[in-house]
């Protein structure tokens, strides 16, 4: 039985979709190239996963329990991990790319990763000890993520004092 999805789609017929059971565990992602009518399975992990950030059709960011985030940089034919914490067990629940190059991961206990090189480093800030549950770019400077307990956050570029703030 699987527990928790998310869903996004890079064009009208590339999208991608994670999820895994209630336990956190057994984390698959699907893909579909004909808009949603069919789906493969393109890779499984033990750990669950559950954000999902699509910035293009061939780059794909997954992260799930433990802090992990997985990349694909061939349109989910192979997958890195790029991120993990061992002994965490925060888990990764949503995330949101505004270019391939800038984007943002967040999860449990206000925990968000934000990368602006593509991935390869991710830097980790805890803006609010509320879970980080949605984000959404509302234009190419403006953030917002919302939370457990009512919690909305909004990121603005520059920020001071550089991590997003709760409104």
């Amino acid at each position: 039985m699987l527990f928790r999805s998310n869903i996004r789609f890079a064009t009208s017929e590339i999208g991608y979709a994670v999820s895994s059971l209630s336990t956190f565990t057994s984390g698959l992602i699907l893909k579909t190239t004909d808009g949603g009518t069919t789906w493969s399975q393109v890779f499984t992990d033990s750990r669950g996963i559950l954000a999902l950030a699509v910035p293009s059709d061939s780059v794909v960011y997954a992260g799930g329990n433990g802090e992990v985030i997985f990349r694909s940089t061939d349109a989910g034919t192979t997958w890195d991990t790029v991120n993990q914490v061992a002994g965490s067990a925060t888990n990764l629940r949503n995330g949101w790319f505004i270019n391939t190059q800038r984007g943002y991961i967040g999860g449990d206990v206000g925990t968000v990763y934000s990368t602006s090189d593509g991935g390869n480093s991710w830097l980790k800030e805890t803006p609010t000890t509320n879970g980080v549950l949605g984000m959404h770019f509302y234009n190419a400077d403006t953030l917002y993520a919302s939370g457990n307990t009512g919690t909305i956050l909004r990121y603005t570029t520059p920020c001071s004092p550089g991590v997003p703030g709760v409104i």
